[in-house]
């Protein structure tokens, strides 16, 4: 097992996401997200899912949620969440680009763009 540490934060319309860590097993690899959100929006928000996983040697992967939750007060809801993606990453692999979106009940689209750089280990 290795976990590779991210800290990586964006922000599309009112929605933040950051991404804390990829952690890579024999058969498989999760990334742990943590979302912010108006408490507002939260009766039209959905948990975001990885659309698209590729690496930098051309692999693909498939993906599943492993579900998640949260809450909070006041004016922000903060959300825990995990999704998996597999086979195993390439050894070989440098970066993970991730496509991370969400459909609101509006019918509005968000998604993040998000690249992971892989440490030789």
């Amino acid at each position: 097992m290795r976990v590779v540490p991210i800290i990586q934060t964006q922000t599309q319309q009112e929605l933040t996401l950051t991404v804390v860590s990829l952690e890579s097993y024999a058969d498989a690899c999760t990334v742990r997200f943590l979302a912010q959100i108006p408490t507002i929006a939260y009766t039209q928000f959905q948990l975001p899912e990885i659309v698209a996983v590729r690496d930098d040697r051309g692999g693909r992967y498939r993906t599943r949620s492993m579900g998640g939750g949260g809450g909070g007060r006041g004016e922000r809801m903060l959300l825990r969440f995990k999704e998996m993606f597999f086979p195993e990453l390439d050894p070989e692999a440098t970066r993970v680009d991730l496509t991370v979106g969400v459909t609101l009940s509006d019918g509005r689209d968000i998604r993040w763009e998000v690249t992971i750089p892989i440490p030789l280990e």
